[in-house]
C-alpha cells in the first residue's frame, strides 16, 4: 500500500529524531509506526512541518511537506490523519482517497471537536483510537459509529525493548530505591513533588529523578512549570534532569527502582508507562483514564486523586506508594517475578512491529469497504 499520514502539529521531525533529541508520545508513535510499515514494504509518506529539502527520505520513510497536489494526494491509497479532525478539510479539495482518523487526543482536545459534526464523521472511512476507555469516551461524545473503530495501541520505543538491567538493587540488595518521573509537568508532577519528603521519611536515602519538561514537545515552546523543577532542584534527593532522548532515556530508566506517577491527568495509552514497564520498573500510579487498561494488571494503581486539594492528594499517593513497596518487600521473590513477567510482557506484545501488522490487516478491511 501507499500510505500517506499528516501530522498538523507545527513541528519538523523525522525518523531519526527520537534518537537525537525528546519528542512527544504521539509523533515517537508516528516514527516507529511508519519505520514498522515501510520495513513491511509499504510505500509511506509523512507531512509535517519539513521544509527543506522538499523531501527528506529517512529509513525508507518519505517526509515531505505541503502543499499537495489533487494529483498527488489521488495516488494514495489511504490519508490517515493523525490527531486532527479535518477530513471535511482535505476532501473539500476534491481528495477521494480513503481517509482515516488515528487520535491519541482525549475527547476534550480541541483539534477533535469537529467529530461533533455529522459530516465530518462521514468524511472519515474509519478511526484508529488506542484503547477501550478512549474509544468509550468517543463514541459517548461524539456518536461514532463503533463499527468503524478499530483500536490499535500503541508500543514501547525500541530502544526500551533492547535496554537490559543490570541488578534490581532495591529489592535484591536493599538499596535506598531510585524513583522517576518521566511524564509531562502538568500530569502529577506537583503532587509527587509534594510526596517526596513523605516518601523519603519511611525509605531513607532514597532518590527521585525527574525527566520532564515541555521540550518534547517543541524546543521553543514557553515552559510555564519552571518554577516546579527549580523547586526539584532544591528538595534533597531530588535531581532534576529534564527530559532525554529515548536511547538515553532507556539507559537511564534501566537504573531506576520505582516509577512514581502521581497521573492526574486522565492518558488516553500513557507511554511512559509502557517505557518504565519496559525497562523493569515497579510502577505506581493511579487508576485514571486508561492507565489500567495499558499496565495490564502489572502496575500498583490507587483510585484517582482528588487534585484540588494538592496536600491531600499528595499524602493518599505516598501512602500508596510506601504500602506498595512495602508489600513487595515482604516478598521479594514474587514481586521480582512478577516485574520480569512486566518486562516481558511489554516486549513481546507492545512492540511496533506487531501493530504494523495490526494496521495493515485493518487498512485492507478499510479499502474492501
Amino acid at each position: 500500500m501507499k500510505i500517506l499520514f499528516i501530522d498538523t502539529c507545527g513541528w519538523a521531525y523525522d525518523t531519526t529524531t527520537p534518537v537525537r533529541q525528546p519528542l512527544g508520545g504521539a509523533q515517537s508513535a508516528m516514527v516507529y509506526l511508519t519505520m514498522a510499515l515501510a520495513r513491511m514494504g509499504h510505500d509511506v509518506y509523512v507531512i509535517n512541518e519539513t521544509r527543506d529539502p522538499r523531501e527528506l527520505v529517512t529509513d525508507g520513510v518519505h517526509f515531505i511537506s505541503l502543499p499537495l497536489s489533487l494529483q498527488e494526494t489521488d495516488s494514495f491509497d489511504v490519508i490517515v490523519s493523525s490527531n486532527n479532525a479535518n477530513g471535511v478539510a482535505i476532501a473539500s479539495g476534491g481528495c477521494r482517497t480513503p481517509l482515516v482518523l488515528w487520535s491519541h487526543h482525549a475527547c476534550d482536545q480541541g483539534s477533535i471537536q469537529a467529530l461533533a459534526e455529522q459530516r465530518e464523521r462521514d468524511a472519515f472511512a474509519g478511526y484508529v483510537l488506542l484503547t477501550k476507555w478512549q474509544t468509550d469516551t468517543y463514541v459517548d461524545t461524539f456518536h461514532l459509529d463503533p463499527a468503524k473503530i478499530r483500536i490499535i495501541r500503541n508500543a514501547a520505543s525500541p530502544a526500551f525493548h533492547g535496554v537490559e538491567r543490570t541488578e534490581f538493587g532495591w529489592l535484591e540488595q536493599g538499596k535506598p530505591p531510585v524513583l522517576a518521573y518521566t511524564s509531562t509537568p502538568y500530569r502529577g508532577l506537583d503532587i509527587l513533588l509534594l510526596a517526596f519528603p513523605m516518601i523519603r521519611e519511611r525509605l531513607p536515602g532514597a532518590t527521585l529523578r525527574i525527566f520532564s519538561s515541555m521540550g518534547i514537545y517543541d524546543a521553543g515552546v514557553w515552559d510555564p512549570f519552571t518554577s516546579l523543577y527549580a523547586l526539584a532542584r532544591t528538595m534533597p534527593g531530588v535531581e532534576y534532569v529534564g527530559p532525554l532522548a529515548q536511547p538515553e532515556l532507556a539507559r537511564e530508566m534501566a537504573k531506576v527502582d520505582i516509577w512514581a506517577y502521581p497521573s492526574t491527568f486522565a492518558e488516553t495509552s500513557c507511554v511512559s508507562a509502557l517505557e518504565a514497564m519496559a525497562a523493569g520498573a515497579f510502577c505506581v500510579s493511579t487508576a485514571l483514564g486508561a492507565l489500567p487498561e495499558t499496565t495490564a494488571g502489572f502496575a500498583h494503581l490507587m483510585p484517582p486523586l482528588v487534585t484540588n486539594y494538592p496536600g491531600v492528594a499528595a499524602t493518599r499517593f505516598a501512602t500508596h506508594l510506601l504500602e506498595s513497596v512495602e508489600a513487595a518487600a515482604r516478598d521479594k521473590a514474587a514481586a521480582l517475578a512478577r516485574i520480569r513477567e512486566q518486562v516481558e510482557f511489554v516486549r513481546s506484545y507492545y512492540d511496533w512491529d506487531l501493530r504494523a501488522k495490526e494496521w495493515t490487516l485493518w487498512l485492507e478491511q478499510v479499502l474492501k469497504r
